[in-house]
């Protein structure tokens, strides 16, 4: 197991967001047309914390000197601060059992580090290893006992066991304050029982689940990848590729306004392992205009016309929909056959009943988004907490078309 030399236990500068970042490895091989070969290099997310502190004077600013003279090329003992629970009654010196409002949606883990903070003694805290089988939702217990005597709503963390990059640098306020900022990396250390996330409250269509959350769409994008090889420089392009179609790229912030919520993010990017798994995910555009009203029974829906025969039937970009009304589940529907474009009016055929009426009334509420399949583009997730609560994300995806699954759910 890791031995921590030291812990950094001066509280963040809140009024820059703390980076929670986890990153996976993820390697990727690719064809000329666009397929891919993806392996994980990563068994478990690497983590990292950043964050920026402002001595209150003196007394820390001496602190962090001294800490940092002393341990900067040492391992670390940071806790996560975003990830803050209190105790719900006091815990006594000599005692292991700590009980905690909760330890849900936080860095706790089992053989992971812990430690309780006095609210204004650097020196005065309490810092132990959870014991196997000690990790329930509102208890945690201790390999060793307590050291001190705790009251209730003492503030408890987890720790990040880490490194802190070399050239660390302290900028002078005053003669008695100090600025900095902390990057802290996780050490490895393989007693902790990692917690690596699931996606099971997400839903599932033809086998793979529909990454669902609903994006902050102003600062939104979406891109068009179709290499091709040109000969400009001879006066006259010649274009030439093996992409089967256009693969897009899409990107998307999300604010999760609850802990929870947060970690159903990072759970989802956990169970993927980043760029290796693949799943679904809507565009959030109204790609489709439905112009009637339908009934449950319906396969058949008359949309605007938007040439779907020409640009989008046989594609795998347009193969999938999903019908989505606010404050209901969302429908997810195979596209299977349009009208020809000289057909009045227009319209698509779905691969079974639609199972839901629509009025003339709620036709303006009803988004028609096509329904793309996907891997994250990137092998590093990073929140930006606001507050121990709060926090956003931004999110990269890239269709996998040659993956597209197609027939019965």
């Amino acid at each position: 197991m890791t031995e921590i030399n030291e812990h950094l236990l001066i509280r963040p500068d809140w009024k820059n967001p703390i980076l929670y970042r986890r990153k996976w490895q993820t390697g990727i091989s690719s064809a000329l047309d666009g397929n891919e070969v993806r392996s994980a290099l990563f068994t478990w997310p690497r983590r990292t914390l950043v964050y920026s502190i402002l001595s209150k004077g003196f007394t820390e600013s001496s602190y962090i000197g001294r800490k940092m003279h002393k341990n900067l090329h040492n391992v670390w003992g940071v806790p996560f601060w975003q990830d803050k629970t209190l105790l719900t009654s006091q815990a006594s010196s000599g005692q292991k059992i700590l009980s905690v409002k909760s330890t849900a949606d936080r860095n706790f883990e089992v053989g992971g580090s812990c430690i309780l903070l006095s609210p204004n003694d650097l020196s005065l805290y309490d810092a132990g290893v959870i014991a196997p089988g000690g990790l329930g939702p509102s208890q945690i217990t201790l390999e060793e006992d307590l050291a001190h005597t705790w009251p209730p709503y003492t503030e408890v963390y987890p720790v990040l066991k880490a490194r802190i990059k070399t050239g660390q640098t302290l900028n002078v306020i005053t003669s008695r304050m100090v600025e900095t900022g902390i990057e802290a990396v996780e050490e490895y250390d393989d007693g902790i029982i990692r917690n690596i996330g699931g996606a099971d409250s997400f839903f599932d269509y033809k086998g793979f689940y529909v990454f669902d959350r609903t994006p902050n769409l102003k600062n939104g994008s979406q891109k068009f990848f179709h290499p091709y090889d040109s000969l400009f420089f001879l006066g006259k392009s010649y274009s030439m590729s093996h992409y089967i179609e256009t693969a897009l790229g899409l990107q998307a912030n999300h604010l999760a306004p609850e802990k929870s919520e947060v970690q159903r993010i990072l759970d989802f990017f956990d169970y993927q392992m980043a760029r290796l798994g693949s799943f679904w995910i809507p565009t959030w555009q109204e790609d489709l205009r439905v112009t009637q009203a339908f009934g449950a029974g319906a396969t058949t829906l008359e949309i605007e016309s938007v040439e779907f025969y020409d640009y989008w039937l046989g594609t795998k970009t347009g193969m999938h929909a999903v019908f989505m009304w606010p404050g209901e589940a969302p429908i997810y529907k195979e596209i299977v056959d349009s009208s020809h474009p000289m057909t009045d009016p227009a319209t698509i055929k779905l691969d079974e009943p639609i199972g839901r009426a629509c009025s003339s009334q709620e036709l303006p509420r009803l988004l028609a988004s096509f329904l793309l399949f996907c891997r994250f583009d990137h092998d590093e997730i990073e929140v930006k907490y606001v507050t121990d609560m709060i926090g956003e994300t931004d999110l990269s995806f890239r269709t996998i078309l040659d993956e597209v699954p197609m027939g019965e759910s």
